[in-house]
């Protein structure tokens, strides 16, 4: 069964959660109000076989997600703060989920490397709160390739045209 997350102790303001005051003192940290989103204007992301592969076009670089990476990164399709993300994967993990205090400094150090490889932008505006499927906790793993960026950052498949296809080939 899907977990969506409402945390005892919070509320829903226009789609997202944000925590109350009675919460734990390791919630509180710089980036628990920021609104992250993955870059979608250059990211896309595909999952295989308990593999999550996301390309980033501008660099060529791809990156494979697996571990609690991967439910993190459903999360990211909509804007969403870091402390709903922790709540929510907290609750899909269950009894695997590690400690609060190094669940909090997993996801920190994910979310700081998925926006230094420009896979994350800051949001302007809440989102629509997702919804994970329970999973077994691992921590967060992130590999990195650029054997292809060359190939990709020569692809001439930029102006595909969803009635006329590619490559176009003007006037017919």
């Amino acid at each position: 069964m899907p977990v969506e997350y409402e945390p005892a102790g919070a509320y829903r303001l226009s789609g997202v959660h944000r925590l109350s005051a009675d919460l734990p003192r390791w919630i509180n940290t710089t980036m628990s109000s920021m609104l992250y989103v993955s870059n979608a204007a250059v990211v896309a992301s595909e999952q295989f076989d308990g593999e999550l592969v996301v390309i980033q076009f501008d660099t060529g670089r791809y990156f494979s997600l697996s571990g609690m990476a991967m439910p993190a990164w459903q999360l990211l399709q909509s804007p969403v703060t870091r402390d709903a993300m922790l709540f929510a994967l907290s609750q899909a993990a269950g009894d695997t989920a590690p400690e609060p205090a190094e669940l909090a400094s997993q996801l920190d150090a994910l979310i700081e490397q998925l926006v230094a490889e420009a896979l994350l932008i800051e949001a302007e505006a809440p989102g629509i709160a997702a919804v994970i499927e329970p999973f077994n906790y691992a921590a967060p793993r992130v590999d990195i390739y650029s054997d292809l960026a060359d190939l990709v950052s020569l692809d001439p498949i930029h102006d595909v045209d969803a009635m006329m296809g590619w490559p176009r080939t003007g006037a017919a």
